[in-house]
């Protein structure tokens, strides 16, 4: 598993991402979907409100290749740079980089005594590598950070391998909830104990 260390773009402010021109941005993306990369290529760092736009993009990108669709369809398919920006300041996240090229991310809020995981997201072509699995490493260092003791999540009752794949990393299921206007349960509620 990757070590989450800072970004080398975070110690040069004139070429942190959020001031890289579009183009260089769009060619950045281009070249992480066309080329396998190596877990070693990826830096984590924590997610500001500069990545906001480009984070919206990637979870968008990453929930409108579910499996199968859900009801209700999932939010993450109206995220904006708006929505995301209040998430990184109502609580925090943390992206995967190669280079400038955003290729994962995951938000979080402290909610309830736990630290709440949301928008787990990989860009498709990075998909497979083991990134989620640093992403909710990540999340889990925060929540050790900020004294909290747990981590939640929730996961559609449609989408069991994404169940098994939170079980993988630690979780298991508490609890089912329903979303406004629905008499059966829609998603299931996570939990991960920290030691």
């Amino acid at each position: 598993m990757p070590v989450v260390r800072p970004s080398p773009l975070a110690h040069n402010p004139r070429e942190s991402f959020g001031m890289l021109s579009l183009a260089k941005r769009r060619l950045s993306a281009r070249i992480m979907t066309e080329r396998i990369l190596n877990m070693d290529e990826i830096s984590f760092r924590p997610l500001s409100p500069a990545d906001a736009d480009e984070a919206a993009r990637l979870i968008r990108t990453a929930f409108a290749v579910q499996p199968r669709p859900t009801r209700p369809p999932s939010s993450a398919l109206s995220e904006t740079a708006e929505t995301v920006a209040a998430k990184i300041a109502a609580g925090g996240g943390v992206g995967a980089f190669a280079g400038c090229a955003l290729g994962g991310a995951a938000l979080w809020e402290a909610k309830g005594g736990a630290l709440h995981v949301g928008r787990v997201s990989v860009v498709p072509a990075w998909r497979g590598r083991g990134l989620a699995g640093a992403l909710i490493k990540a999340c889990e260092s925060e929540a050790r950070r900020a004294g909290l003791a747990r981590m939640t999540l929730r996961v559609r009752l449609e989408l069991s391998e994404n169940e098994r794949l939170f079980e993988r990393f630690g979780f298991e299921r508490r609890a089912l909830d329903a979303h406004d206007g629905f008499g059966e349960p829609t998603p299931a509620v996570m939990e991960k104990l920290l030691a």
